[in-house]
């Protein structure tokens, strides 16, 4: 007959993803359970915020909401495309089989019903922005499945939504640095407390601001971190340390760099709170949701402001003056390509191979190159996603020596525009 025990002690040591457990008798020792010592623990998953929650949720509709796009523009082409080829879109939902996987890989091309023609295809047209760009170019009949594919790529990637600016009036490129200003200024007299200095940056160097961002100043500035400086002298007149802060951080801000988010508006915070308030606004969207509590109106507006001039200029470099997108995407895809063979020819000359087969994964992880060698750069480089920008720079800037190749590349560098990852453009 099993034991009975009525007077017990239950402990528990709960955390954020575990909960330890223990059994004891009023004398502390530790008691059976089914014929083991009564102590243990349970892991399990780390709750999440509020915000990641939100996100989740913000991910899973704009997924569903693509599905139904592009369901509804199948079914729209479906008739036609039946007429040209009636195996196209089985041919298509194909397309993610590896070429490599014979129990599966049913047809021998994707695009064109043979695998010759569609070699040809992708010779003609190596990303999607080419097929669009002879879609807008040239006075002629496309076939069908092309036409299927561009407008699937348009679907599928709505495009941008930072601006607000009626379709008649956007221009990709277009910077209006002076409004984004003049509402800074008014969010910070917002602000403002008394005994507190007025925080104010300069609107009458908009123009100039602007021409620094394009280099298209005086100068003729290229390096980013030139460009920060030069900005943040013209963001204000002040000699007060403050105001100088401020606008060294907001040049930083919308250049794309870390930015002190609380020295912008003035906040003081805790050393231990800096890695939440520093950050750049390319990675707002995870940070910023942490922070909402700790801001006021005055403090949204500000950043919105700065994050929406930050974008303004994101886009200008994707999209080229008086450009559409399709021709900047091949411009930078022509670039990328020139920028390749830079850095094979200078890999060429290295009598170290062990630094060229370095510089050779570090390319090949930083594209994602599937027909490179992406298992040993990822032993290499000792991770599982792709090389950030940063860590491809870095790479290639630790094994220049004094060449002039190696001068070359390091001044594509210093301009941040070396290799701009166009290699992860593809076709469908």
């Amino acid at each position: 007959m099993k034991k009975r025990i009525d007077d017990y002690i239950l402990g528990l040591d709960i955390g954020t993803n575990s909960c330890g457990w223990a059994v004891t008798d009023k004398k502390n020792n530790l008691l059976k359970l089914r014929g083991k010592t009564a102590i243990g623990s349970h892991l399990f998953e780390e709750g999440h915020t509020a915000a990641d929650r939100r996100g989740f949720r913000t991910t899973r509709r704009r997924l569903k909401r693509r599905k139904w796009r592009l369901r509804l523009l199948e079914e729209i082409f479906a008739e036609p495309m039946a007429e040209v080829d009636p195996g196209f879109f089985v041919r298509l939902h194909q397309s993610w089989v590896s070429p490599l996987d014979k129990s599966r890989k049913k047809y021998q091309a994707i695009v064109f019903t043979t695998a010759k023609t569609d070699h040809d295809f992708y010779e003609k047209y190596p990303t999607i922005y080419h097929l669009r760009d002879a879609l807008m170019k040239e006075d002629r009949q496309f076939d069908l499945r092309e036409i299927f594919l561009a407008i699937h790529h348009i679907v599928k990637y709505r495009g941008n939504f930072l601006q607000d600016t009626p379709v008649k009036d956007f221009e990709a490129s277009k910077i209006e640095v002076g409004p984004i200003l003049t509402n800074i200024n008014n969010a910070f007299a917002e602000k403002i407390v008394e005994g507190q200095d007025l925080i104010e940056l300069n609107v009458a160097n908009a123009a100039e601001i602007e021409a620094v961002i394009r280099g298209k100043d005086a100068e003729k500035t290229v390096y980013k971190m030139d460009k920060v400086k030069k900005i943040a002298k013209l963001l204000t007149d002040s000699t007060a340390k403050e105001q100088k802060n401020v606008a060294k951080q907001i040049a930083n801000a919308i250049m794309g760099y870390k930015t002190q988010l609380e020295t912008i508006l003035g906040k003081e915070i805790d050393k231990s709170d800096k890695a939440q308030w520093e950050f750049k606004l390319s990675d707002a969207d995870d940070k910023l949701g942490a922070l909402l509590p700790d801001l006021d109106e005055s403090d949204q507006t500000v950043v919105a402001e700065v994050e929406k001039l930050f974008s303004a200029i994101t886009l200008s470099t994707i999209v080229d003056e008086n450009k559409s997108l399709s021709q900047s995407m091949v411009a930078k895809y022509d670039k990328h390509h020139q920028d390749y063979k830079l850095l094979k020819a200078y890999i060429d000359t290295l009598q170290d191979r062990s630094i060229a087969k370095k510089l050779l994964l570090a390319y090949d992880l930083y594209v994602n190159n599937r027909h490179g060698h992406l298992l040993e750069a990822k032993t290499e480089f000792k991770q599982d996603g792709t090389l950030t920008k940063e860590d491809f720079y870095k790479t290639v800037k630790d094994s220049l020596d004094e060449s002039e190749l190696a001068r070359k590349i390091a001044q594509e560098i210093a301009a941040d525009n070396l290799c701009l990852n166009s290699g992860r453009i593809v076709m469908v």
